[in-house]
């Protein structure tokens, strides 16, 4: 993400990590409620080389973890 490559030089780096993991979890969390499965299962569909990766008919919706 670009957004935390911008904060990279910060001294609350462990912060965003922490807040983009919690976001990636909640919306993992949202895909599975929405297809009435379990989290693990939409992880095992959509993580793909360590990127969440969603391809809809408008587009790609993708999420990197940011690296430590």
């Amino acid at each position: 993400l670009r957004f935390c490559q911008h904060y990279q030089l910060a001294s609350n780096r462990q912060l965003m990590h922490t807040f983009i993991s919690i976001m990636k979890y909640s919306m993992v969390k949202t895909f599975a409620n929405k297809y009435k499965t379990s989290v693990r299962k939409i992880m095992r569909k959509y993580n793909k080389h360590g990127i969440f990766c969603v391809e809809e008919a408008t587009g790609q919706i993708c999420f990197m973890s940011p690296k430590r």
